[in-house]
């Protein structure tokens, strides 16, 4: 974004190549930006003078989509969206067949259907188009009511399994290698209904994931970091059929002190009542 009115040509090395990437690059260009080699690990920006306005539609959240996939999956029931998100969800797609779940996938329609079972299943995060790491843990927790034994490795990020805990706290069998980076769940584990903690925005996701598969009520805190990566998620939940509410502002401190990301004490709290 910078180099796009800087003078000269800016390469940049290294670079993600996540289908966000492309798409704010594709909507810069649009508003006149000279932007090559977007999706690759090198891009080039041949700066310009002044950008113009546009009109562009921004892509899918696909990790909002995945949440409410791996949703349906842990609670035994069916979501369907919008299909032009299915073009990324390749890598979630494939395990959540794996898994023993119904997934229809075209261009009107992304559906998932949830198995009488689910069958344990391996995975390991990558970048695009390789298993997302900001998915790793709703599908770790889906996992811990999978029939089997499930390994989980971390390639992206140090500490991003620091939820695990939380997960344990509600009743899941699962074990950390000294590493911190793969973690092995043993399925399928009956959760119990107990305040947990957000500590970033994805392990709050699969603490909400956890919720919804609970025997009883579950509180989440510190859900600031819920509500930087969904929109509403209460609502969206509730429209299908999920019993979560958010109640009033507590002081409930987090119960995990070595969090990954700073803890912001005082949040508004989600309540999730599972097992429904």
């Amino acid at each position: 974004m910078a180099a796009c009115l800087a003078e000269g040509t800016t390469l940049i090395e290294n670079a993600s190549i996540e289908p966000e990437i492309v798409d704010l690059a594709n909507m810069l260009c649009a508003m006149g930006a000279r932007i090559y080699g977007a999706g690759t690990n090198t891009i080039r920006v041949d700066g310009a003078s002044r950008l113009h306005g546009a009109v562009y539609r921004v892509m899918p959240d696909r990790m909002e989509a995945g949440t409410f996939a791996l949703a349906a999956a842990i609670s035994g029931g069916q979501v369907s969206m919008d299909g032009r998100v299915g073009r990324w969800m390749g890598a979630l797609t494939g395990k959540l067949r794996d898994a023993g779940a119904t997934v229809r996938a075209d261009s009107d329609i992304y559906e998932v259907v949830a198995p009488a079972k689910l069958r344990a299943v391996d995975i390991q995060t990558y970048p695009y188009p390789g298993f997302p790491t900001d998915l790793q843990a709703p599908f770790t927790t889906v996992m811990t009511q999978a029939e089997g034994n499930s390994s989980i490795h971390e390639t992206m990020y140090d500490g991003r399994l620091q939820y695990v805990a939380e997960l344990r706290r509600m009743g899941a069998h699962i074990t950390v290698s000294g590493s911190g980076r793969t973690a092995m769940v043993h399925g399928p584990s009956p959760l119990e209904g107990t305040p947990v903690c957000a500590l970033d925005i994805r392990s709050g996701a699969a603490m909400v994931l956890a919720g919804l598969a609970a025997e009883g009520s579950t509180q989440i805190s510190n859900v600031v970091y819920i509500d930087r990566g969904y929109e509403d998620i209460c609502a969206k939940l509730q429209g299908l059929g999920a019993q979560i509410t958010r109640e009033a502002e507590v002081d409930h401190p987090c119960p995990v002190e070595d969090a990954r990301e700073p803890i912001e004490w005082g949040m508004v709290p989600y309540g999730v009542n599972g097992a429904s």
